[in-house]
C-alpha cells in the first residue's frame, strides 16, 4: 500500500482524509513548497528502483520459497 511506498514524508504526502478541505490543504501546502516535491520525487523514484523491481521481487520470493522448503541461504 501508500504506507510501503511512503514511509515518512520525505517520499510523498499521503492526505489524512479525502475531505475537501484536507485535499486543499494538502495541495496548497505542496504549491507553496514545491522543493518539497522534487525532493520527494527523487526520494520514491530511488525506493522503488531499489525495492520493486522484478530482481528484487522474485529474490524475495526466492527466498519465501527456500524458507518455506526448509532450504534458507
Amino acid at each position: 500500500g501508500a504506507g510501503e511506498l511512503i514511509p515518512d514524508e520525505s517520499y510523498g504526502t499521503i492526505i489524512d482524509s479525502m475531505g475537501a478541505d484536507s485535499i486543499i490543504a494538502s495541495l496548497a501546502s505542496l504549491a507553496d513548497n514545491r522543493s518539497v516535491i522534487h525532493c520527494q520525487s527523487a526520494h520514491s523514484v530511488r525506493r522503488v528502483r531499489e525495492q520493486c523491481s522484478w530482481a528484487t521481487t522474485a529474490s524475495v520470493l526466492e527466498s519465501c520459497f527456500q524458507e518455506a522448503a526448509g532450504m534458507s541461504k
